[in-house]
């Protein structure tokens, strides 16, 4: 494949977007979503193998997904000075020969090590989704750039569990975890191929300076402390608001690092600041059909799993169709428009969910996910193309890097929101509901930083105004 540079590209403003790339990184999200889905189905199998228990085997997945949250805003602003063709292609070899190493795994120790290696190179190789948008879509299309990449997470997750059940079932879960790597090949592929250099930042791979270590670490162990916080909750609650409040202190140690105040200023501008604050508000919401609705199925409905999976279904396939849908319509009508329609949309389908009785079947739960499903993916395109709308050229990867961590963050007080609500409701219907309006509570704020948001659409001539993040040459 040849890659061709357009004369306005060269003056520094793109004529048209130029998809391929953005289809590279798109695909490696898609793998990595898949690998997370996927290992987490073949935990018992590889349990069972190996002679190790539900506590050990945990660290298959936190092995992967706590150095990607570590990673995500330190690797962000890495990004924002690195070449996104050089590091796609780096990390996302890194992530197949890891991949491959841990296919290999001798014994528990190796597989967990593998897996670490697999969240760094898979953070580093998430770093370049935003930088990658921003210099090859322009400004009137990246809410459809948004919609496609929001639509891989859920495609991703019905693959994953799908393929990693059948797979693990006839073979074993060893081959299972090759299943991303057909993905990353491609990835590498396209990457080489359609992805250009930018010639004002370093030409390969810079050498992270000690400032990105300081910060990995600090991140890394306010992230890791809220989630033992949250896993402790339950069980000591003591031990969890320690681990809660060394998890600020850290947090508070990385914002009084030099290097942090340039990403600190960026997330006190408004346009920015408030959008970042909504991702964690609303995506916490995800813990309803992960958390709060099994239990339901279990305790309230005497239901199998087998049920939640069915219905899990439909909530992931609404977020899937609604994505794309409503990054079309954030180019045409604007962010705070969108927010107008998906907020209500989103609190219907929880409220919605509060209705639910003893002998409520299927068909009662599908079609409540369905509209909590479709709100949500309308949602999370709007906060997403506003976060990118408002981030200065040059802070991409930043921007991203703050996305990433949102949502991680959302990862982690969504399940103690639910835990806290079903523990002291005491469980069963009521604690069922105490958590949907516990989160429709959470998201207002959410939904009202949005809509005080200034701008939406980006017209023409800011598009014409934009410029991608450096002047480009094709290899």
């Amino acid at each position: 494949m040849e890659t061709e540079t357009s004369t306005a590209e060269r003056g520094g403003s793109l004529e048209r977007s130029r998809w391929a790339p953005v289809v590279a990184v798109g695909l490696a999200m898609l793998a990595m979503a898949i690998d997370t889905t996927i290992v987490s189905v073949v935990l018992p199998v590889i349990g069972e193998e190996m002679g190790v228990g539900p506590t050990a085997t945990k660290w298959v997945i936190l092995g992967t997904s706590l150095p990607v949250a570590a990673l995500t805003i330190p690797a962000g602003r890495w990004a924002d000075r690195a070449n996104a063709r050089s590091v796609l292609l780096f990390s996302g070899l890194g992530v197949t020969v890891s991949g491959v190493f841990s296919v290999l795994a001798p014994n528990f120790g190796v597989l967990v090590l593998t897996r670490v290696l697999t969240g760094i190179f898979g953070g580093l190789m998430l770093s370049v989704y935003l930088p990658t948008v921003a210099a090859n879509v322009l400004s009137t299309e990246r809410g459809r750039a948004m919609g496609y990449t929001s639509m891989i997470m859920p495609l991703g997750t019905m693959m994953g569990s799908s393929l990693g059940g059948f797979l693990a079932k006839e073979y074993g879960w060893r081959p299972v975890l090759l299943v991303p790597i057909p993905l990353l090949l491609l990835v590498l592929w396209l990457a080489y191929g359609t992805m250009t250099r930018t010639p004002d930042r370093h030409h390969g791979v810079p050498k992270p300076e000690r400032s990105f270590w300081h910060e990995m670490i600090l991140l890394g162990g306010a992230i890791t402390a809220l989630m033992l916080a949250s896993d402790q909750l339950e069980k000591r609650m003591l031990l969890a608001a320690v681990l809660a409040l060394a998890a600020v202190a850290l947090t508070v140690g990385w914002v009084r690092l030099p290097t942090s105040r340039a990403v600190t200023s960026l997330i006190r501008k408004p346009s920015f600041g408030l959008p970042l604050v909504a991702i964690p508000l609303v995506g916490s919401t995800t813990s309803i059909p992960n958390f709060l609705l099994p239990y339901f199925v279990s305790d309230v409905l005497h239901r199998s799993p087998a049920m939640v999976g069915i219905a899990l279904l439909f909530s992931v396939a609404a977020t899937a169709i609604s994505s794309p849908l409503g990054g079309y319509l954030a180019d045409i009508y604007g962010t705070k428009k969108l927010v107008l329609i998906s907020a209500p949309v989103v609190l219907a389908g929880m409220a919605s969910m509060l209705t639910l009785s003893s002998d409520a079947g299927i068909i009662d739960l599908a079609w409540r996910l369905t509209v909590f499903g479709a709100g949500s993916g309308v949602f999370g395109v709007a906060a997403n193309t506003a976060v990118l709308a408002a981030t200065p050229q040059g802070m991409s990867g930043t921007a991203g890097g703050l996305s990433s961590f949102g949502r991680t963050f959302a990862a982690a007080i969504g399940p103690t929101v639910s835990a806290l609500a079903w523990t002291t409701s005491g469980g069963g219907a009521l604690g069922f509901q105490t958590g949907i309006i516990a989160f429709m509570v959470i998201t207002l704020p959410g939904f009202a930083a949005m809509l005080v948001v200034r701008g939406g659409r980006t017209t023409q001539s800011e598009a014409e105004a934009s410029t991608p993040l450096g002047h480009e040459q094709p290899q």
